[in-house]
Formats: C-alpha cells, sequence, structure tokens
C-alpha cells in the first residue's frame, strides 16, 4: 500500500476527523474505528453507496488503506457506484454461498475482479490466480529466474 508520507497521514487524518464527528452528530449513522499510530480505518456510513452518475458517495482513500462498510440497494448497482476505482479492484471479500458468487458473475467481471473469496481469504490466492491478469506462478518465475546464462568454462562472456 506504500509508504505513509506527510500529505497521506494528512489525508487519512481528515477523513477519520470527519467520520468522529458524523458518529457524535448522529450515533449509529455513520462510525469510524482505527489505532492511533496506524494507517489503516475501517468506516461505517449508513447513508449508502450511491450508483447514480456524478456521485461523490465514495471515493478513494489514501493509499488504499481504508475499508467503507456502506449498505447498497442491489448487488448489480455495485459496478457503477465504484466506477471511480474500476480496473484497480482484484479481489472481492464476500460471504456469499458459491451458487450466489457464480450468479453475479457479470458483476465481479465489470469490476475487474478475479479473485472472489471468503473475507480474510485475499491475502493468501492460489498459485493459478491470475494476479492483475498475469500468471502470478508465470510472475514468481520471472523474478527468480536468473538473469542471464553463465558462461561455459573456456568460452568469454558475451554482455
Amino acid at each position: 500500500a506504500g509508504v505513509t508520507d506527510g500529505n497521506a497521514r494528512f489525508q487519512i487524518g481528515s477523513l477519520r476527523q470527519e467520520y468522529l464527528l458524523k458518529s457524535a452528530l448522529a450515533p449509529g449513522d455513520a462510525g469510524v474505528a482505527f489505532e492511533p499510530g496506524q494507517s489503516w480505518t475501517l468506516l461505517w456510513d449508513a447513508s449508502g453507496l450511491s450508483s447514480s452518475p456524478g456521485s461523490t458517495s465514495f471515493r478513494p482513500s489514501p493509499l488504499g488503506r481504508t475499508l467503507w462498510l456502506r449498505p447498497l440497494s442491489s448487488l448489480e448497482d455495485l459496478p457503477q457506484a465504484l466506477e471511480r476505482v474500476r480496473g484497480l479492484i482484484q479481489a472481492v471479500g464476500t460471504d456469499l454461498p458459491p451458487e450466489e458468487v457464480r450468479r453475479h458473475d457479470a458483476v465481479w467481471k465489470a469490476l475487474g475482479a478475479t479473485r472472489i473469496c471468503s473475507p480474510g481469504r485475499m491475502q493468501a490466492p492460489p498459485l493459478t490466480w491470475p494476479n492483475g491478469g498475469a500468471s502470478l506462478l508465470k510472475q514468481l518465475m520471472a523474478a527468480t529466474a536468473p538473469a542471464s546464462k553463465p558462461a561455459r568454462a573456456g568460452t568469454p562472456a558475451v554482455s
């Protein structure tokens, strides 16, 4: 998720303060949870996630370190509601039964998500998962492959 510089810390702090105020003014309609000194934040907003064009109800957080919890009237509205981050979503955590996950294949494809799994399983993908659209196994093999073949004894090395 990247290093948290002063600007990102300020943005994270501002977002937390906004939700602390919302939760004080309307308990139960909004909330925030975080550990002081940590950059991860959990936000609850009962106002929902709008899928209307031009809506600002969803906004990316600094370094993607905020988990937003918002009700949505229909799962089919999710791609439009998350239009601002389309193409950046690789995985979706859901507790839907497998038949429901399959029934919503068009939604996952519209989001660009290639991994649909149970919450808590996103960080343990199988080697066959296409991370970022590419084979994870091929990426690992390329990362560990020697840069060049060593020269045979008595043969000059060519660079």
